[in-house]
């Protein structure tokens, strides 16, 4: 999803006023306003008119185009963030956030070292929240709220933001990486059969071994190694929405567009678009790594793993787990993923993790059968 930031013209005010009055009523279910408090956001805060005599006169407005319509709008006062809004329909898709960083940039070259907003509802406070402000006062009644008794917040990372110069062709951020994908990921299992976390730990146990592989293969001066490492982490960040590569691409791009440059978060979404796209020798050397670095976290101790999380949650225990991995099924499906892959390394390693995964299925088997 590609968003363009513009200035709002007065052509605009039609299409931000019918945004404006869209959330208002989401709002208005959400937080609790009354149909005449409603009724008089509507007739007297969503017009055209207002937006084009009150917004355009008094502040710099900009709208956030996605496929040639408009989905969002922010107004900036001075150091204040003034209106901030987004079509319902867009929500949780990266909008707001896009257009806050925006609003940040500008108020960063025009100088200033603090950004102000009030917030009118609880839903706002909450995603200004995430966006890293902080409350200066107390949570108002929602009655009072409407009227502009409204809580000040202030970018508790804005100093940082503005001190620090980007470098637009390395990671911002790494730390930050990574504390998204333990938000994001940390408790989530992608599958029912699966522990608790398992698309975390899947996802960094990938980005380590793709990281090994490039240094095996000595392709650190053709793929950027942290573009390489992020995409491994975030490869199965949709995993449970189809097509899962294309979800996660789409849904990392979201996450990260905050800590990585709009150039970096296309890369990370190009190789976990084409992540389980296999069988193409055609690919750049980095997704085939991405590629052969996730068959393998299949294959060895992750494979018993697997096979007896599913066992177990399937209540078929251990002679459920044992009579899985020695049938033929599972045997072509080992067979099929060494093919898949695309490096001789990767073979390799292949064969040593089978080597070692039989060895412990073939004790498994005997100490079931009572063997000392």
């Amino acid at each position: 999803m590609h968003i363009r930031i513009r200035s709002m013209t007065g052509a605009d005010t039609h299409p931000v006023s019918g945004i404006v009055a869209a959330d208002y009523r989401l709002l208005a279910v959400h937080d609790g306003f009354t149909a005449q408090q409603l009724q008089r956001l509507l007739t007297e805060r969503c017009t055209a008119d207002y937006l084009r005599d009150g917004w355009l006169t008094r502040w710099e407005c900009y709208v956030a185009e996605s496929d040639a319509r408009i989905v969002g709008v922010v107004a900036i006062d001075g150091n204040e963030i003034a209106e901030l809004w987004v079509a319902p329909e867009r929500h949780h898709q990266g909008i707001g956030a896009t257009l806050f960083r925006y609003a940040e940039g500008v108020l960063r070259d025009a100088g200033h070292r603090l950004l102000t907003l009030h917030c009118a509802t609880r839903t706002a406070r909450l995603f200004y929240l995430s966006m890293g402000c902080e409350s200066r006062a107390r949570d108002l009644a929602p009655a009072a709220r409407w009227r502009g008794m409204q809580s000040r917040v202030t970018a508790s990372s804005w100093h940082n933001s503005t001190n620090t110069q980007r470098n637009e062709n390395s990671m911002l951020n790494k730390q930050r990486i990574h504390e998204i994908a333990q938000k994001t990921m940390g408790k989530r299992k992608g599958l029912l059969t699966r522990e608790v976390g398992y698309l975390l730990h899947h996802g960094q146990r990938v980005a380590t071994l793709a990281r090994n592989l490039c240094a095996q293969v000595e392709c650190g001066h053709t793929v950027e190694q942290d573009i390489l490492y992020t995409a491994g982490l975030f490869h199965d960040v949709g995993k449970g929405i189809e097509p899962h590569a294309e979800t996660s691409a789409a849904l990392a791009q979201q996450l990260l567009q905050d800590v990585c440059t709009p150039d970096e978060c296309a890369q990370i979404a190009s190789l976990i678009q084409r992540h389980n796209t296999r069988g193409d020798v055609k690919q750049p050397l980095a997704v085939h790594i991405l590629q052969d670095a996730d068959i393998l976290d299949h294959i060895g101790a992750q494979s018993i793993w697997l096979c007896f999380t599913f066992n177990a949650y399937t209540k078929k225990g251990p002679v459920g787990a044992l009579a899985y991995y020695m049938s033929d099924d599972n045997q072509r499906v080992q067979q099929r993923w060494r093919t898949l892959l695309n490096l001789e390394v990767a073979r390799e390693v292949f064969d040593q993790r089978m080597t070692i995964e039989r060895q412990f299925m073939q004790r498994f088997a005997e100490e079931m059968a009572g063997a000392f």
